[in-house]
């Protein structure tokens, strides 16, 4: 198997903590493009034509590929009562400099735990992504990205949006990315469970694509060295 950005993720790891409104933990503002810098804030209203869209100026680099690159933005802070960042999430094709807005997220999205019968993965609307704090492609297919952030101060909530069926799928697991399998084309995600003598510890949760779970194993912290 091999490791998917390792210096990335392990920032993500530590920096990816459910405090309010978390930034992302590979936000940057560079750009090849000096462009970017003279971009409007204003968000396209619904229905606008992809080609009329406008990166905001604000706009923070969350990852990016030889073709496109992947930004996230901060709309609204978070407050003592809705403890997570509005953000929109945008696409942005390199070589034309198209921009098309992803998503917008929804800090009071609805809980979905209940739903994940088998530790599978559920279908969610694109309006309720509660939180964005990091945003990667995945590495085998650039056009579904996996989107996560803590909206709940506790959890770290993770979706793989499809950016061409406009359909996203929340996963069960709770502690965020540790990896993609890019052999096998499957995710590893960490979550978290409770011992009644030894309290909380991690475990390494392997899921396919289409959001099915395949395996767990005990996740020992070393890994992460």
């Amino acid at each position: 198997m091999k490791k998917y950005m390792t210096l990335p993720i392990l920032a993500l790891l530590t920096l990816v903590t459910c405090t309010p409104g978390g930034s992302s933990a590979n936000a940057s503002n560079e750009d090849s493009s000096a462009t970017i810098s003279t971009l409007s804030s204003t968000i396209p209203a619904d229905g606008v034509k992809e080609s009329d869209a406008v990166l905001p100026a604000s706009a923070k680099l969350a990852d990016e590929t030889e073709k496109n690159a992947l930004y996230l933005n901060v709309e609204e802070e978070a407050t003592e009562d809705v403890l997570a960042n509005k953000v929109t999430v945008w696409l942005r094709d390199k070589a034309t400099g198209q921009v098309r807005l992803l998503l917008t997220t929804n800090p009071m999205a609805d809980l979905r735990w209940e739903d994940m019968v088998d530790n599978h993965a559920v279908d969610v609307g694109l309006d309720q992504i509660a939180a964005a704090d990091n945003a990667f492609f995945v590495p085998w297919d650039e056009s579904k990205i996996l989107v996560q952030g803590c909206p709940d101060a506790r959890n770290i909530w993770t979706y793989i949006v499809d950016t061409k069926q406009k359909s996203a799928m929340q996963f069960p697991a709770k502690e965020g990315l540790f990896n993609f399998d890019q052999d096998n084309h499957r995710l590893i995600l960490l979550d978290y469970k409770y011992h009644i003598e030894n309290g909380r510890y991690s475990v390494a949760q392997t899921y396919t694509m289409d959001g099915a779970f395949v395996s767990e194993r005990i996740f020992d912290e070393s890994e992460s060295n």
